[in-house]
């Protein structure tokens, strides 16, 4: 499979469960919003790491697991930045009805964007 295809496929399973654990964490047990939120990233990440590990760049696991994951949560946090400057930007400038919500998915195209980048030189490499 592309590896460009099985990343973002990747991803959105990654998304779905990060949703879920969030939703689960702040909804049904009432952890604080920012906990919450916190713990779904770091499962988020670790499902996306997993994945890329034994599906997307499995031919390239020369580096230890711990400096492998350690890489991905800096990637992710890193990609974070392109994410929410698109975001802002496009939420703040953009006067339609579905702003937020473009905004919202170009500001996740950024960062998926740049994730894949920093995992094909950087975490992966």
């Amino acid at each position: 499979m592309n590896k460009k295809v099985c990343f973002v496929l990747i991803g959105g399973v990654a998304f779905c469960i990060d949703t879920g654990v969030f939703s689960i964490l702040f909804s049904l047990y009432g952890i604080n919003i920012y906990i919450a939120r916190i713990i779904a990233f770091i499962v988020a990440v670790c499902v996306t790491w997993y994945g890329n590990r034994c599906f997307t760049f499995k031919e390239r696991n020369v580096l230890s697991v711990g400096k492998q994951i350690s890489r991905a949560f800096f990637s992710a946090i890193l990609s974070l930045l392109p994410n929410l400057i698109v975001f802002y930007f496009v939420s703040y400038y953009l006067y339609l009805p579905l702003s937020t919500a473009i905004a919202f998915i170009l500001g996740t195209l950024a960062g998926t964007l740049s994730n894949f980048i920093l995992s094909d030189k950087y975490i992966y490499k």
